[in-house]
C-alpha cells in the first residue's frame, strides 16, 4: 500500500498521480506487507517547482502578448490580473483557458501579471490560489511594415526598430517558399543611426510564389535562431507578371544643381489590376541597397 505523509492514498501495489499540484508535494512511502507484516518498504519524495507566468510577444505586433500559466485540473476558471508599474489599480480579465491575450502594452514600462486559480474542492467548495510574477517589460521588436513588389523577382522589404540600432549587430531577414529557405545578414553598420526606419532589396525570387518573411535582430554572441528579441512574420505573394513599374524609364544627371531627372511613360494597365493611384521612385545605391529613398 501507499500511503502520503502517513494518509493511506492506495491499497495496492501502484500509485498513479495523473497531474501533479501543490497539494501532491510530500513524501510517499509504498509498504510490502507479507501475512498482515510489513516486510519491508520505500520511501519518496515529491517536490513541486513554483507555476510560473509566461509572456510571449506576439508575430508583428510588438505592444500585444500572450500570457499563459500552468493549468490546473480542478480549475473552473482563472482570473488573471495585470499592474503597470507606478499604478495602483489592476487590470482584471477572465479566462477558461490557460492564457489570455493583451494588447496595447506601452514599452519600457514594467509591468506585474498575477492569476487566480479558481478551483472546485472535493466537496464542492470554492478555493482560489493566485501566482504573481516579478515585473517584465517588453522587448524591442523588428518589425516588417511593408513589402512592396518591385518587379516579378525583387521586393523592397521596409522595417523598423525602436531600440537602440548599436545595441544590435545585425538583422536577418529570412524568407521561405515551400521547403526553401533563404537567409540574408544585414549588418547595423551599414545601415547608420539617423533613423529607425530601414529597407533592402531582395532578389531573385520566385515569379507568381507566396513567400513568408521573418526578420530577427541579433546580439553580439546570439545567432538569429536563439536571438532573446522577438520575431516578426509579414507574408507576400510575388505578381505573376511585371506589372508595377512603367516602361520608358530614363535616367538623366543633371550636372547644374547636382540633382537627376528621372522619366517614365505612364502605365495602359487593364481593369484586372484595378486604377493606378500613384508612382513611387526607389533609390538606392548598387553596392549598398540597405539605405533607400523612396520618393512618391
Amino acid at each position: 500500500s501507499w500511503t502520503h505523509e502517513l494518509t493511506e492514498v492506495s491499497n495496492t501495489s501502484q500509485l498513479l498521480i495523473p497531474y501533479v499540484t501543490s497539494d501532491n508535494v510530500g513524501k510517499y512511502t509504498c509498504a510490502n506487507y507479507v501475512c498482515g507484516y510489513i516486510v519491508g518498504n520505500e520511501t519518496i519524495q515529491i517536490n513541486v517547482s513554483d507555476p510560473v507566468v509566461r509572456l510571449t510577444q506576439l508575430f508583428n505586433s510588438p505592444y500585444s502578448v500572450n500570457i499563459t500559466w500552468p493549468s490546473h485540473p480542478r480549475a473552473v476558471s482563472y482570473t488573471l490580473e495585470y499592474q503597470r508599474a507606478g499604478s495602483v489599480s489592476w487590470e482584471v480579465l477572465q479566462s477558461a483557458r490557460d492564457l489570455n491575450f493583451i494588447e496595447e502594452l506601452q514599452r519600457d514600462v514594467n509591468y506585474t501579471f498575477r492569476v487566480t486559480y479558481n478551483l472546485q474542492t472535493t466537496d464542492g467548495k470554492q478555493e482560489n490560489q493566485s501566482i504573481t510574477s516579478d515585473p517584465i517589460q517588453l522587448d524591442y521588436v523588428p518589425v516588417i511594415t511593408r513589402i512592396t513588389p518591385l518587379t516579378s523577382t525583387q521586393v523592397l522589404i521596409h522595417w523598423e526598430w525602436e531600440g537602440d540600432v548599436t545595441d544590435l549587430i545585425s538583422f536577418v531577414i529570412r524568407y521561405e517558399q515551400r521547403n526553401e529557405i533563404r537567409n540574408v545578414t544585414i549588418l547595423t553598420s551599414q545601415l547608420g543611426t539617423t533613423s529607425n526606419m530601414f529597407t533592402t532589396v531582395l532578389s531573385d525570387l520566385r515569379t507568381n510564389s507566396d513567400y513568408s518573411f521573418v526578420i530577427y535582430g541579433v546580439t553580439s554572441g546570439q545567432d538569429a535562431w536563439n536571438t532573446p528579441y522577438s520575431l516578426t512574420e509579414y507574408l507576400t505573394t510575388l505578381p505573376a507578371e511585371l506589372v508595377t513599374s512603367p516602361a520608358d524609364l530614363r535616367v538623366t544627371y543633371l550636372p547644374s544643381n547636382n540633382s537627376i531627372s528621372v522619366l517614365y511613360s505612364l502605365l495602359n494597365v487593364t481593369e484586372e489590376f484595378g486604377e493606378i493611384l500613384g508612382y513611387k521612385i526607389i533609390l538606392y545605391t548598387t553596392d549598398s541597397p540597405y539605405n533607400s529613398t523612396v520618393y512618391t
